[in-house]
C-alpha cells in the first residue's frame, strides 16, 4: 500500500468515526424532521411596512441537516437590499436555543427570494421573526 493510499483510508475512517460519534451524541439525529412544527407568520403576511410577503415556508432536510426555507417577494415599487429574514429556534419546551438569518443583498420589485436558514441541533419548532431590507426610491 502506497503511503498516498494509506492517508485517504486514515482519513476516510476518520470521517466515518466524526460521523458516528456525532450521531450518537445526536447532533445528527433528527427524529423530530418530519414533524417539526414552523409556528411561522401565515402566508401573505405584511412585513417592514408592506414591502415584503411570505409566500410559503417549511421545514427542508439535506445531508443530516435541517433548514427554515420559504419565499419572500418584494411586494414596492421599489429595489430592496440588504433583505433578511430572522428565525428563532426553540425546542421541545418552548425555550428559545438559538437563531439564525439568511440575506439576499438586492431584490427587485415583484422578484421573489427562496431562503434557508440552517437550524440549531436542538431545534423542534422554528417561527420567523422578522423581514427586513431596505428599500430606495
Amino acid at each position: 500500500m502506497t503511503k498516498k493510499t494509506a492517508l485517504r483510508y486514515a482519513l476516510s475512517l476518520f470521517g466515518l468515526a466524526v460521523f458516528l460519534f456525532f450521531a450518537a451524541n445526536g447532533v445528527y439525529a433528527f427524529e423530530a424532521a418530519g414533524g417539526m412544527q414552523t409556528d411561522v407568520a401565515k402566508p401573505g403576511g405584511n412585513y417592514d411596512a408592506n414591502d415584503f410577503q411570505l409566500l410559503e415556508s417549511h421545514s427542508e432536510s439535506g445531508t443530516n441537516l435541517l433548514y427554515a426555507a420559504g419565499t419572500i417577494k418584494n411586494k414596492s415599487a421599489l429595489e430592496c437590499r440588504d433583505v433578511q429574514v430572522d428565525v428563532n429556534f426553540y425546542d421541545q419546551s418552548g425555550a428559545k436555543v438559538g437563531d439564525g438569518v439568511d440575506f439576499v443583498s438586492r431584490l427587485a420589485p415583484g422578484q421573489t427570494w427562496k431562503f434557508k436558514v440552517l437550524l440549531d441541533p436542538e431545534a423542534t419548532k422554528w417561527q420567523i421573526r422578522e423581514i427586513k431590507g431596505d428599500c430606495y426610491r
